[in-house]
């Protein structure tokens, strides 16, 4: 059976809604106990998720300008934890981390991200420049850790512009009821492929992908881990050779 996310990808001009079976977010996530947003940014994807009906819902953002918008948002709401953290492979007091003051979406904690990424070198559609023009020291936090303390999730979304495999490196627990999301960037395919790899070697066995990071899209259907990754390998380079999607693991 074909998918159509993979499909899409080698017609990457025609819009994906066409094909993918749009699954409502409150049909999975609904009454989920606990949800994991890493890389929460301005905590517009949070927000949908307790609209569906999450209970709690820990965020977790790295950048401290935007961690400030996060706790204007949520300073409130009793459901929400916030954490101003990097998440990545190890749990330390100190860690830098690329802000860009112009464009805040792609801060990274990756250096990489900052000099092989689309945005690297290249502006905006108004000729602003993407820079990464401030580096911060922020602790950083193991998803390990961040289960220990708080709880297994029932929910982890992870947005962390190429720094995906750092958190996966953190993250050596079997969660057999748990569904994983994390950003898939074309560049960085490498990085995807070892995330699907580390995940698979701890017992996650089932694999899909949506383009684009709508919180209300979820694959219309799951792979095996060797299909999974002939499809990748078939799907790309796309014809843009900026494909961004997301990834989503679980285990059946």
């Amino acid at each position: 059976e074909s998918d159509a996310c993979f499909s899409s990808v080698s017609i990457y001009s025609v819009a994906l809604t066409v094909y993918v079976v749009i699954i409502l977010i409150m049909s999975i996530l609904n009454g989920a106990k606990l949800a994991f947003d890493i890389g929460a940014y301005d905590g517009g994807k949070a927000q949908e998720m307790l609209t569906a009906g999450v209970n709690k819902l820990v965020c977790i953002e790295a950048n401290p300008h935007t961690f400030q918008k996060l706790t204007a948002k949520f300073a409130h709401d009793n459901r929400v934890t916030l954490v101003n953290s990097i998440m990545c492979d190890e749990d330390t007091p100190s860690k830098e981390f690329f802000c860009s003051r112009m464009h805040p979406p792609i801060s990274t904690a990756n250096s990489r991200f900052v000099t092989e990424s689309r945005f690297s070198n290249k502006a905006d559609e108004n000729n602003v420049p993407y820079t990464w023009d401030e580096t911060v020291s922020v602790k950083s936090k193991t998803l390990d850790s961040l289960v220990s303390e708080y709880g297994v999730p029932d929910f982890v979304k992870i947005d962390v512009e190429g720094n995906e495999f750092a958190v996966m490196s953190g993250f050596n627990k079997f969660l057999e009821h748990t569904l994983l999301t994390f950003e898939f960037h074309e560049e960085f395919e490498d990085v995807g492929i070892e995330c699907v790899e580390h995940l698979y070697k701890l017992g996650y066995n089932k694999f899909g992908l949506i383009n684009g990071d709508d919180i209300n899209e979820f694959p219309r259907k799951y792979h095996t881990k060797s299909d999974f990754l002939d499809r990748i390998n078939q799907a790309f380079p796309s014809q843009s050779k900026e494909f961004f999607g997301m990834v989503f693991i679980k285990y059946e």
